[in-house]
């Protein structure tokens, strides 16, 4: 799979800056894990909440920034889709929940990744699947990536 990482904030005032050899690794994981075709390319982007905000409006229609959005593509041409999160929310959330920021990024990231493989989580049966799947996901693979 190929995968391309993109940091869309203030590199000197970021809160974050990811490891992109263990988000390669972990979206890779999880394109294993999910039988994605080797030729497949998706990118992960972290952004702030303006930018997702941003694009909530213009995509969803609502107007407020949220934690992550997948924009799922045409696999006819091996482009899986684009998944965006957003770090702010991502480090609020992670303190409310009492986990690390990685973590919480690496839950979007999953979340975000489910979508375009097209899991919802519109109808309650629905979400019990995907999240049980993402929970799985996160629990076989986050170790692996990024505890060393």
């Amino acid at each position: 799979m190929d995968i391309l990482i993109n940091l869309e904030l203030d590199p000197f005032d970021a809160p974050y800056t990811p490891d992109n050899h263990r988000w390669m690794a972990f979206m890779e994981s999880l394109g294993n894990e999910m039988a994605v075709d080797k030729d497949a390319e998706l990118s992960l982007t972290f952004t702030d909440n303006a930018m997702m905000q941003q694009l909530n409006q213009q995509y969803r229609e609502i107007d407020k920034p949220t934690d992550v959005l997948a924009f799922p593509q045409d696999m006819e041409n091996n482009l899986l889709g684009d998944i965006i999160i957003s770090v702010e929310k991502a480090g609020v959330q992670a303190e409310e929940k009492k986990h690390s920021l990685e973590y919480e990024l690496a839950l979007l990231a999953t979340h975000g990744f489910l979508h375009l493989m097209g899991y919802d989580h519109a109808e309650e049966a629905e979400e019990k699947e995907m999240f049980a799947l993402q929970d799985e996901l996160l629990n076989q693979f986050y170790n692996d990536c990024f505890k060393a």
